[in-house]
């Protein structure tokens, strides 16, 4: 159960937490289909403790964002590629755009965008996502391009530096650095807030510790393990949005995570990231006066998941293994296609074997849309 390694040695403590989690096995024996739901229930038992475990010596992501990030652009190629960096450039999967621009276009055709409008990003990593989300008004809807005005707010010196630089250039951009959770924006209020693969980032706390905020909202706890964590920065930013939202505003939320499934930490570089509970957000907009959609981001996005790409497999092959052999750069982190892997070699090949194109729709990593999820926020108030 504990997938232990036979280097390690319980204390006293971890076998009594392990013997209350193994009391709760007997009653996953109770529901339809016993054996796939004691195996799903064991996963998610293991997972939510080894959550819990990270947890506690994990480092603090407000101190690392302001002072351990230094290099924009090494921290999505190396330390965290994200969703937005992966599809940054004009792709297949996408119908020739790349993934700002395809938001820009369907809030389009939500109409969510409209002249005069004030726009806040929380957490914008590279500033390309922003770039190509204006760019694409700036072509598609110059009336709108013109009028709005674009905030963006980032903990990380490093990555507001990069924003500038990718940014200033729009009339409408505006910068400012804080912690969210934080931020005194007194009387702003906004038409739209975007927020992409940020609130995995944002503070989680053990269930004991959290006691207040899951009976302040009613969070449901009905399956919960003795022991998990509790998306508790996630659930604040979701109050502090119904209050920055102009009536009619309306918002885009996207991280890794599932609807039900607590909390989980992945290590990336020197800081953790822990997945989204989004039951628990959907709850907290709801009864902070919002009306909530939860869907995933190949669906909101229209991401063509027949689309073949180079498997994670095959592309640490060629990108760390061949390239430097032949003492040739790697490659950067894209969904290369057949067609755009030759592109990305420059003829320095013509045909491939032994590499592995799958659909979107069968990956198991970062190149699966499917993965993260996206939170819809209105605010219908008059």
């Amino acid at each position: 159960l504990l997938a232990c390694d036979g280097t390690h040695r319980l204390s006293t403590s971890e076998i009594e937490r392990l013997n209350s989690w193994l009391a709760v096995i007997p009653s996953l024996l109770q529901r339809p289909s016993a054996e796939a739901s004691l195996m799903k229930g064991v996963l998610d038992l293991k997972r939510a403790f080894q959550a819990a475990q990270a947890y506690k010596t994990a480092p603090d992501n407000d101190h690392y964002h302001r002072s351990v990030i230094t290099d924009a652009t090494e921290q999505f190629e190396e330390v965290e590629t994200t969703l937005s960096h992966m599809y940054r450039l004009p792709t297949e999967a996408l119908e020739g755009k790349c993934y700002g621009e395809r938001l820009a276009q369907i809030l389009l055709s939500r109409n969510r965008l409209k002249k005069n409008m004030s726009i806040l990003e929380v957490g914008c990593g590279t500033g390309l996502l922003a770039r190509a989300f204006l760019d694409h008004l700036k072509a598609e809807a110059p009336d709108i391009y013109t009028t709005c005005s674009y905030t963006m707010f980032d903990l990380s010196p490093a990555l507001q530096l990069a924003q500038k630089e990718n940014c200033q250039h729009h009339p409408g951009a505006a910068f400012l650095q804080g912690n969210i959770l934080e931020h005194d924006f007194s009387d702003w209020k906004f038409d739209l807030i975007l927020s992409n693969e940020v609130i995995a980032d944002l503070p989680v706390e053990l269930n004991r510790m959290a006691t207040r905020l899951i009976e302040h909202y009613k969070l449901d706890r009905s399956d919960a393990p003795p022991e998990y964590l509790v998306n508790s920065g996630a659930i604040k930013f979701i109050k502090i949005i119904s209050n920055l939202l102009k009536p009619g505003g309306f918002s885009f939320i996207s991280e890794y995570g599932s609807e039900s499934d607590y909390p989980v930490g992945v290590k990336l570089g020197n800081h953790y990231e822990f997945s989204i509970r989004y039951k628990d957000l959907i709850l907290t907009g709801e009864q902070s006066g919002l009306k909530v959609e939860f869907t995933d981001a190949a669906q909101f996005l229209q991401f063509r998941l027949e689309q073949k790409v180079l498997s994670r497999v095959s592309y640490g092959i060629v990108s760390d293994i061949l390239l430097p052999y032949l003492k040739l750069s790697r490659l950067e982190r894209f969904p290369y296609s057949e067609s755009q892997l030759l592109q990305a070699l420059d003829r320095r090949a013509t045909s491939f074997y032994n590499l592995h194109f799958a659909p979107l729709s069968k990956g198991r990593d970062l190149l699966n849309p499917q993965s993260f999820k996206v939170l819809l926020l209105s605010n219908d108030k008059s």
